[in-house]
């Protein structure tokens, strides 16, 4: 069962916007001023000697470059998903058929 354009589109659009939405507030926690929570099971770790404390400018290039790769991979799939709409259209048996029966 194939999707109409319209359907895929859609879902497609609110996919990116649920990421980017959920991408912003990862961004928004990584580079706010406020301090960081004490307690829980990190600072558990680090008093015990099994966790090191993260490099604030690793942590944001943590958090930026699956950002940047994630726009990059929802360009390349939007690319893909038209190319293919487009090549579906333009497909030589279809305008065979399409052109047979009139």
């Amino acid at each position: 069962m194939l999707m109409s354009v319209a359907v895929s589109d859609t879902l497609f659009r609110v996919a990116v916007a649920l990421c980017a939405v959920a991408q912003l507030f990862i961004l928004k926690a990584v580079f706010s001023p406020g301090p960081l929570p004490m307690g829980g099971p990190a600072e558990a770790g680090r008093a015990a000697g099994r966790l090191r404390p993260a490099s604030r400018p690793l942590e944001m290039a943590w958090v930026v470059l699956p950002a940047v790769g994630l726009v990059f991979l929802f360009l390349w799939a939007w690319q893909l998903k038209h190319s293919a709409e487009l090549a579906s259209d333009a497909d030589p048996v279809a305008v065979a058929f399409a052109e047979a029966a009139r």
